[in-house]
């Protein structure tokens, strides 16, 4: 089925190459604003400390939509993620999100879950204006709104309510990722910048999963970057999307970091300067690659040299800490693919 509906997407885009194409947006809401935005609450409330959204003390189970958001530029492609909690395997929070559609809205499509798949059913994942590509939204036509529904449940009302602070879109024109000037790319030399770690091999990690677990070995790094004390295999289990059976989907591992106190958010790049300037201001980035170098990967940013070339953490590669790729093919392994990243700063830092 994504099969077909990808190839419907790349017909929609035939005719419009040479339009404009539209910025990256990233929009994000945090618990100061997602409660004046609900448009439908049934059996959520606001925490005592006003810091987060859960379930009223009295129900097992909840709801809030909240009112459409709208973009300054239309988009056809994005990015979901959210940053909350669910401390055990008896509570969870599921998020889904609808497109206009015709006259309307279009079905409500689940875009992720955390943590345990305790649901009746996982939901919708595509209808005839585009679908859910594992974490990736993608549209047939383009768009400039869309609504958020956040649903919670727990098995019972003597257990600890899942929580959830802040959703996030960040929005693009797929075309922008194959209109790249690569000239610029290569000349863009951000000053040097360096962030150690305690590196982890992926493999070292355990010998049945330790090929599937880039995405949440990489984000380890990064929280043993901050000295955030994290158990590699662990992480890496509470990552996996017992759905499509996955270590890697986006913004469940960004989710798992904020259970260790990391404020994150998928987002994309589109050049190495912008990517110096999060690691300049106490950020952290694990970008995802492919092609030259990779199928698909994550590894962790660690910096820049004194002549501007990218240096990376790679759990891949035993030797890959502080890891020197050639400047050409990290930049297509990225850039090409989308320059999509995990990025994030400690949740201390953040001014709700």
């Amino acid at each position: 089925m994504v099969h077909k509906f990808f190839l419907l997407f790349l017909i929609a885009l035939q005719g419009i190459s040479s339009a404009q194409i539209y910025p990256d947006q990233n929009y994000v809401i945090r618990i100061d604003s997602i409660f004046q935005y609900i448009e439908t609450n049934e059996g959520l409330k606001l925490s005592d400390d006003g810091k987060c959204i859960s379930l009223k003390d009295s129900l097992t189970n909840g709801y809030i939509i909240l009112k459409p958001q709208y973009s300054e530029f239309p988009f056809n492609e994005g990015l979901p993620s959210w940053n909350g909690t669910a401390l055990d395997d008896n509570s969870s929070f599921k998020i889904q999100m609808r497109f206009p559609y015709g006259s309307g809205w279009s079905p409500w499509l689940t875009v992720g879950f955390w943590k345990t798949n305790i649901w009746g059913t996982y939901g919708s994942t595509n209808y005839g204006g585009g679908y859910i590509d594992y974490d990736n939204v993608k549209l047939f036509s383009y768009q400039n709104a869309w609504q958020f529904k956040i649903i919670m449940t727990r098995t019972s009302i003597d257990k600890l309510s899942p929580t959830l602070n802040k959703l996030s879109f960040f929005t693009s024109d797929s075309r922008t990722s194959i209109t790249i000037d690569y000239n610029q790319i290569l000349n863009d030399n951000p000053e040097q910048i360096f962030i150690p770690t305690d590196f982890i091999y992926q493999y070292g990690v355990d010998p049945q999963i330790g090929g599937s677990i880039c995405s949440p070995t990489s984000v380890a790094m990064i929280l043993r970057s901050y000295n955030i004390d994290v158990d590699p295999l662990q992480f890496a289990l509470d990552t996996y999307d017992p759905y499509f059976e996955m270590f890697g989907i986006w913004p469940r591992v960004v989710q798992n970091a904020y259970e260790y106190g990391l404020d994150g958010t998928v987002t994309r790049y589109r050049n190495w300067s912008d990517a110096r300037e999060v690691l300049s201001n106490g950020g952290r980035i694990s970008m995802s690659v492919g092609e030259p170098l990779y199928t698909g990967h994550l590894i962790m940013l660690a910096g820049f040299t004194n002549d501007g070339r990218p240096i990376v953490h790679d759990p891949a590669k035993s030797n890959g800490y502080s890891y020197i790729y050639n400047k050409n093919s990290l930049s297509h392994s990225w850039f090409d693919k989308g320059g999509v990243a995990y990025t994030f700063y400690d949740s201390d830092s953040i001014s709700v």
